[in-house]
């Protein structure tokens, strides 16, 4: 019955989702463990085909990941099962480059272990996710999926090493390292042949760079800051005037001395040197918190009398 229902993708789709989630719920209520899954797939795959998943999932990526999370959890999927159901998802949105990044995060995972080699339709989605994400002028940061065992291994792939390179040069590289990348032939006929734009990638770049300047000292000058950006000097404060506006940096522009005053920059990646940068500032803070309350402690008696 249910492939009935879902044989037809373009006539009274809406009523055949119906039909499809009434009969979903059916299986639920009378505990049909064995055809729960199976029907969950043909429903999701079904509202993938008819530009209906929005109703059933919700909006937002949150609530997507809340609702499959859901399933996984009360239905203890297995990881084959976790593996199908976020791949149909995955290719349901991969359009979007933010639920790209955020389905690729629980997909790809899910298949650590798994050769390249021996699964081409993983290595398919896993270069849709890494073309989309840097196609996007919007997501500047790819650090998580740059760390993903299955980016790593698309690295030794012959006709995708570049792929994997340039997500880590975007990831965790300076804008010299980008530039030098795009020199080579191989990069730049690969980004054409993939519709990989040169001036977005310029651009992702450039402004992470200003990331990591900002980490490496809370003083810039104008010079270091254009040689690092490979950019004339005349063009430094439109560059730092776009991270901050982005909020990728918290910082001030000293015309006068021709020096960009540093307050704040947000990580570029978050790994055990920044958890132990966290921990060692949450124990200064706390440090301070206690001084601070010692002082008003010794302070009270004082006033009292």
């Amino acid at each position: 019955l249910a492939t009935d229902f879902a044989s037809n993708t373009t006539t009274r789709t809406a009523l055949r989702r119906k039909l499809l989630l009434s009969l979903l719920s059916l299986v639920q209520q009378c505990d049909l463990q064995e055809m729960r899954f199976p029907m969950l797939m043909k429903l999701i795959s079904y509202c993938s085909a008819t530009q209906q998943l929005e109703p059933l999932l919700g909006g937002s990526s949150a609530r997507r990941t809340a609702m499959v999370e859901k399933w996984v959890r009360e239905w203890r999927l297995s990881t084959e099962q976790q593996r199908e159901l976020w791949g149909v998802i995955f290719d349901a949105y991969a359009a979007n480059a933010d639920a790209t990044f955020d389905n690729a995060l629980k997909y790809f995972p899910l298949n650590d272990g798994l050769s390249l080699s021996s699964e081409p339709a993983l290595k398919q989605r896993l270069v849709k996710a890494l073309t989309v994400t840097i196609r996007s002028p919007d997501r500047l940061n790819c650090d998580k999926l740059a760390a993903l065992p299955v980016v790593q291994q698309l690295s030794q792939d012959a006709e995708h090493a570049v792929l994997a390179r340039l997500v880590s040069a975007l990831a965790t590289g300076m804008y010299s390292d980008y530039a030098a990348l795009y020199k080579q032939p191989a990069t730049a006929a690969y980004m054409e042949k993939h519709e990989l734009s040169h001036s977005v990638c310029e651009r992702k770049a450039r402004l992470l760079t200003i990331v990591s300047l900002a980490h490496a000292s809370k003083e810039l000058r104008y010079d270091d800051i254009a040689a690092a950006l490979g950019v004339p000097e005349p063009q430094v404060e439109a560059w730092v005037v776009e991270a901050i506006c982005l909020g990728l940096v918290h910082a001030k522009m000293d015309q006068v001395e021709r020096v960009v005053v540093v307050s704040l920059a947000l990580e570029r990646d978050f790994g055990e040197a920044q958890l132990h940068k966290l921990k060692a500032s949450l124990a200064e803070w706390g440090k301070a918190v206690h001084g601070l309350v010692q002082v008003v402690g010794t302070a009270r008696p004082t006033a009292a009398a």
